[in-house]
């Protein structure tokens, strides 16, 4: 088990100026979703937009699709 190296603050930010948008969200017949987002170039920053994106998806729709 990992042990702690540093405790860091929990007074994260909250507010965002800019919208997300995402080139594709479709609904599939057994109610999942299907998140399409199409990059020029992949990154390590890419993998925090798309959690954004499943976050907003999620505040927005909620987690009962069914």
């Amino acid at each position: 088990m990992s042990q702690v190296v540093n405790v860091l603050p929990v007074n994260l930010p909250a507010i965002e100026a800019s919208e997300l948008s995402t080139d594709n969200l479709f609904e599939l017949e057994d109610h999942s979703v299907a998140l399409i987002d199409y990059e020029s170039q992949y990154t390590e920053l890419s993998k925090v937009k798309y959690i954004n994106h499943i976050a907003r998806f999620l505040k927005r729709y909620g987690t009962g699709r069914n």
